[in-house]
């Protein structure tokens, strides 16, 4: 353990010990229990994983709420987490860690940046710095998470418990179909997790005995939710898996019998379900798209610079019945807040992503970055993005892709890598950032 780790961690479990007798009958007795919780995590960092891969789908569960800006359990999980494995790791080469970090940060920095530009030169109020803080939260922290656990080896214990927490929702929505809410989580939050975790299940080393089974479950608790746009995003990506490079077409027989089981369950679907998903009510939220359309497009002709991050109110009368304030369409959200700095910035981060995921395709870290965020981006082509439960788990795969591009480009150069850098037993190599492809793909059919 390194010197710095076992003290620190017998400070924080001493000064637990000595708050306890004293806060125990105290309105603050959960104060000793948090600090025992921090302490545990600082000394061991797997156990922070393991509670924020649980925590992450069930995100309503908030520690506070400030404005526009909404602090999870997961979040600080996360943080904390991160924290616990940068003061107990020691890099045997600094450049491991800052080069992938540095990419990061030129991927995420233009939106933060123009973001705040665009908003600070509005008129803008308290709640609107919050919003940009929020969202630059939800990518940030993701990015660094995903980047911290591949480097500590820790990213597959992560998904493991985060895939058994999207079952669990998947389930709770099995009981409820059609619900707006259940438990309190809001359906296409609920959506976007269990939707993601299906394209997960079809990669995930650890699940290839029971991929039908697990993906099964998670298929048919999406179709409970009944989120058109989760779904969308799912079969954007599956369409791409089709087109996949040749390691990965082993995959598609997995997907069609998950398509089988969704069939046969939507068909079981109770019918208000089965008809909200195919617009078969007497909402038809093609005509509301269309009318987001036109409240977010005659509001950007009329204020062309933008009305700031967070500024967009709809101001339609058929559209005040809707509490959240977006056009459900990130891309036209962006032009209407920031007009095309704001719109360019946000292309940037998107296509950054999505260029970090293809460069690291040869590994199944990689390829399921890459589905998971066309997914996503798919999805918010007709729905609200910036909110806790869509992007997350595609910006933390994003992450770990820029460590596995990292350590390949090392093992490339002839850099001498710590243990937890090699690859597991079963998974291809990249060899570096301009990869061969020949080398790429027979290291895929190991």
């Amino acid at each position: 353990m390194p010197r710095v780790k076992a003290p620190l961690g017998i400070v924080l479990v001493g000064a637990t010990a000595a708050i306890v007798g004293s806060a125990a009958t105290t309105p603050f007795w959960w104060a000793p229990v948090l600090l025992g919780a921090v302490a545990l995590i600082v000394m061991r960092p797997v156990l922070g994983v393991v509670l924020t891969g649980a925590a992450l789908p069930l995100s309503p569960v908030l520690i506070a709420t400030v404005g526009g800006f909404a602090l999870a359990v997961a979040d600080a999980l996360a943080i904390l987490t991160m924290f616990a494995l940068l003061i107990g790791r020691q890099q045997n080469d600094p450049t491991s860690f800052v080069r992938p970090a540095r990419n990061l940060v030129l991927l995420a920095a233009p939106y933060a940046l123009v973001g705040w530009w665009v908003t600070q030169r509005s008129t803008p109020t308290f709640d609107q710095y919050v919003t940009l803080v929020q969202r630059i939260e939800i990518v940030t922290v993701w990015l660094a998470f995903g980047l911290l656990t591949q480097r500590a080896g820790l990213l597959k214990t992560f998904l493991s418990f985060f895939l058994v927490s999207c079952c669990g929702v998947a389930l709770l929505w099995m009981t409820s179909p059609g619900a707006g809410a259940v438990l309190g989580m809001q359906k296409n939050a609920s959506a976007g997790y269990v939707g993601s975790a299906l394209l997960l299940v079809l990669l995930f080393p650890m699940a290839s005995r029971n991929r039908v089974a697990i993906g099964g479950v998670l298929a048919v608790g999406l179709l409970a939710t009944g989120s058109r746009g989760t779904m969308l995003g799912v079969a954007a990506a599956l369409i791409l898996l089709l087109f996949a490079v040749q390691q990965w077409k082993k995959l598609v027989a997995p997907a069609v019998g998950l398509a089988v089981v969704g069939g046969a369950a939507f068909i079981a679907l109770p019918a208000a379900v089965t008809d909200r998903i195919l617009g078969r009510t007497g909402l038809n939220t093609v005509d509301i798209r269309g009318d987001f359309v036109r409240d977010a497009m005659s509001q950007w002709r009329a204020q062309p610079d933008g009305l700031g991050i967070g500024g967009y109110r709809q101001y339609l009368p058929q559209l005040q019945n809707i509490l959240n304030y977006d056009p459900h369409n990130v891309y036209l959200l962006a032009l209407v807040e920031g007009s095309w700095p704001l719109f360019i910035a946000f292309l940037w981060l998107v296509v950054g992503g999505l260029l970090i995921a293809f460069l690291a395709r040869g590994h199944w870290i990689g390829f399921a970055a890459l589905l998971v965020q066309v997914s996503t981006f798919v999805h918010c082509y007709v729905d609200v993005y910036w909110v806790r439960g869509t992007p997350a788990i595609g910006w933390l795969l994003v992450g770990a892709s820029a460590a596995l591009i990292a350590t390949a480009n090392r093992h490339h150069s002839g850099v001498a890598t710590d243990g937890d850098d090699e690859p597991g037993e079963g998974e291809p190599v990249l060899h570096s950032v301009g990869v061969d492809q020949r080398q790429q793909r027979l290291h895929g059919r190991r």
